[in-house]
């Protein structure tokens, strides 16, 4: 198992909805 691997992916795609939505939203 990879959590790591997970912490990651979940990181940069959180960025990346949390940029859209603040670009959006702003």
């Amino acid at each position: 198992m990879r959590r790591f691997s997970l912490s990651g992916w979940g990181r940069r795609l959180l960025n990346s909805y949390a940029r859209a939505i603040l670009a959006s939203g702003s």
